[in-house]
């Protein structure tokens, strides 16, 4: 059953332009060197006319200028991509999850490209962004099917890969799978009481590093 954000309730009158997107934005092609100023400039173009809002935005003269500065040369906020050894292409995704993609991807592709959609410019790009990222899904899951991507525990495995892989595991060991799920719990268990202990330890650590500069203060004063 669809469900909708109780803001959007028209009985609540909380929006009064509606629930609809003014515009679609892709952060990904946002970052990408072909598509990036374009995508910079589409996001301005929404905010450019709104009281409280226009005021504040840019001269379009700088658009490309900004996403250059912020995007290539790397001068805002740190992003996902910004960690040291960060590989977006090392991160994999089983069949399974992968499969889920494509089932709710085409579940959107086809609610929006519909009738009562398909004339509106937001739903449109909606329907093409979707499109090109389940296409580049269905290519990710060729790879994995085919054994091109090697998949790892630290993958996104989903639960019923990693059931599949904890029965091989306990087979090769020769132990029962209720004993080894048995191990893995004390595992498990022991690893987050030691986590927990290290950051326990580290507060102490803090807090008396805090009382020892306030000592220090205390005593500055004291002789002034």
């Amino acid at each position: 059953m669809e469900t909708y954000d109780p803001h959007c309730d028209p009985d609540n009158n909380q929006i009064s332009s509606g629930c609809e997107p003014v515009a679609v934005i892709s952060a990904e092609k946002l970052r990408d060197e072909v598509d990036g100023k374009a995508e910079t400039t589409a996001i301005a173009r929404t905010l450019e006319g709104h009281d409280g809002i226009s005021e504040y935005v840019i001269d379009s003269e700088a658009y490309d200028c900004i996403w250059t500065e912020l995007i290539e040369n790397g001068k805002g906020n740190r992003m996902v991509q910004d960690r040291d050894g960060y590989v977006e292409e090392d991160y994999n995704f089983s069949q399974e999850m992968l499969e889920a993609m494509i089932v709710e991807l085409t579940r959107l592709i086809e609610k929006y490209n519909g009738p009562s959609w398909s004339s509106k410019e937001t739903a449109n790009r909606l329907v093409e962004l979707l499109t090109e990222h389940k296409d580049l899904i269905q290519i990710e899951l060729d790879d994995v099917i085919a054994g091109r991507r090697t998949l790892t525990e630290r993958d996104f495995l989903g639960p019923d890969e990693r059931e599949r892989r904890r029965r091989l595991k306990a087979e090769s060991e020769g132990v029962p799978i209720e004993d080894y799920s048995l191990q893995e719990k004390k595992k498990h268990f022991e690893y987050f009481i030691a986590l927990e202990e290290k950051v326990k330890t580290a507060r102490r650590l803090e807090r008396a590093s805090e009382r020892e500069q306030q000592r220090k203060l205390a005593a500055e004063e004291k002789k002034n």
